[in-house]
């Protein structure tokens, strides 16, 4: 799975996404970003896989938005590991946020894909 497969299964539940940052001022919406490697996968002296950790952010005004379940549907759906870390409200934005850490399998000279996409 390349960042764009993911970027397109998170639009796939016809929230508003956003790759790092939000320039969005409807509501709700995801934010994505990739935040480190978590494993390498080698043989024979050589990266063939890795284990790339992505947030996910949720930001919505609703308490009890089922859109939630449409995230976690995708990500079990597309066989993806996740982990919900943290529910809480921003008071200044008067939101609830939700973040979530997901494990993306990627080949290592192809993490974007296609340069075209």
């Amino acid at each position: 799975m390349t960042i764009q497969d993911f970027r397109d299964l998170l639009v796939s539940t016809g929230i508003k996404v956003c790759h790092f940052d939000s320039d969005v001022k409807a509501d709700p919406y995801i934010v994505f970003s990739e935040t480190r490697e978590s494993d390498e996968y080698a043989g024979d002296d050589e990266k063939v896989q890795q284990s790339i950790l992505v947030s996910v952010f949720y930001v919505t005004p609703d308490e009890y938005d089922t859109n939630v379940n449409l995230i976690q549907s995708a990500l079990s759906s597309a066989c993806i590991p996740y982990r919900l870390n943290s529910i809480e409200w921003i008071r200044d934005i008067k939101r609830t946020q939700y973040v979530w850490t997901v494990t993306l399998l990627v080949d290592p000279e192809g993490i974007y894909g296609d340069a075209e996409t």
